[in-house]
């Protein structure tokens, strides 16, 4: 038997998917989740790709070409790519292919067949990875030729109908392609299916292993493609946050991110604020008219929901404001600010006390949360003035 793989190491590696997943909620000042409440994720790109989804050509030819006979966990080359690529810096005229779905510009790489998470001292190194995982291909499964006039030739280097070594009716088709001149990486993928729990990752490995593009959700984890693209283009490192994606809560509260990007990729900023409170309702009113009939005593998160005009009391003046800012007399709130985010340690504190906190704990009107954790939770609290919650 040519392989067994150890229990631990099957979940290692499916432990280390690095797409960057979030998740948490929002609630109101009494603890109850609000819905429509948009979370804002922020990235910065830190390495030198940029990484682009282009719509899937047609026409392809995964098996014209020079073949190159393999077998199981080999390399081959070196080849002549046919003109000069430059590869995270690098100039080469000659390339490698690694049988377990990469292609490389250094000799002497490893031929491991299961995947690890990149960075990683085990995977192959100054390599462009496809799909690296046990692929076991045969005489006739792997083609490669340059195509097109200088300035802008093409290597397209094709596995074609190649089985999966635990799966040997399972077929992967695809094909990298080199770019002369703007060094842009393709890859296409005519088929990627499952083998099992095998996992596989694409993306690419500089030539000391200190600097990895992997494709999102493609890290070392389950995953499978028809007819798909991936772009990898030179580019500088971004040095500012740029809005990726937004996130709604649904009627619990709850915002889910699942971000496609990975996290040895890119920085990460959870941004919420600018905000649109809407108008407060009758009851909203009728909670604060009982609250002053009543005599109830102050609770500090008194201050931050009924003290509308910010005067340390709540009094009819409050009630005549709200009761104005639902009618539509005011387009805005006179009075700023009009909500207050908190985190759950400060929403701990306002509740446990009963003085007005609003100088030493005024909330923020957008807050950022710098480097959130992968696969994390984060919540927040929305006290909005005016509102019973």
């Amino acid at each position: 038997m040519k392989k067994i793989i150890l229990i631990f190491l099957l979940l290692s590696t499916c432990l280390y998917s690095q797409e960057f997943k979030h998740s948490g909620f929002v609630y109101d000042s009494n603890g109850t989740g609000i819905a429509n409440i948009p979370v804002n994720l922020f990235g910065r790109r830190t390495d030198p790709y940029a990484i682009t989804f282009p719509t899937y050509p047609s026409g392809l030819s995964f098996n014209t070409g020079t073949v190159v006979p393999s077998s199981d966990d080999v390399t081959h080359g070196p080849f002549n790519i046919g003109f000069t690529f430059n590869f995270f810096g690098n100039n080469y005229t000659q390339f490698y292919i690694g049988s377990n779905g990469w292609i490389g510009f250094s000799p002497g790489q490893t031929t491991g067949y299961t995947a690890q998470f990149i960075p990683n001292a085990g995977s192959p190194r100054n390599v462009i990875m496809a799909d690296w995982e046990d692929l076991f291909p045969g005489a006739a499964n792997i083609y490669y030729r340059t195509t097109g006039l200088a300035p802008n030739r093409q290597l397209i280097v094709s596995f074609n109908a190649v089985p999966h070594y635990g799966c040997r009716t399972t077929l992967f088709t695809f094909q990298i392609i080199l770019n002369e001149t703007t060094n842009i990486i393709d890859i296409n993928y005519a088929a990627k299916p499952l083998c099992g729990v095998n996992n596989a990752t694409a993306g690419l490995v500089n030539i000391d292993n200190t600097n990895v593009v992997p494709v999102g959700g493609k890290n070392a984890s389950l995953w499978s493609v028809t007819n798909y693209s991936v772009r990898f283009i030179p580019a500088s490192a971004e040095t500012s946050f740029s809005l990726k994606s937004t996130h709604i809560t649904d009627t619990t509260g709850r915002y889910v991110i699942n971000s496609g990007l990975d996290v040895q990729s890119f920085q990460f900023e959870l941004r919420i604020g600018d905000l649109s409170v809407g108008n407060p309702t009758q009851s909203d009113i009728s909670s604060m008219t009982s609250f002053i009939l009543n005599q109830n005593p102050f609770s500090s998160k008194t201050y931050y929901l009924f003290d509308v005009n910010q005067n340390t009391q709540v009094s009819v003046s409050d009630i005549f404001t709200t009761y104005s800012k639902m009618n539509g007399r005011f387009a805005a709130w006179p009075y700023t600010p009009n909500y207050r985010i908190m985190t759950p340690a400060q929403h701990s504190t306002i509740l446990s006390s009963t003085t007005d906190l609003r100088n030493t704990i005024p909330g923020t009107s957008l807050l950022t949360i710098s480097s959130p954790a992968n696969n994390g939770s984060t919540n927040f609290y929305i006290y909005r003035t005016g509102f019973k919650q």
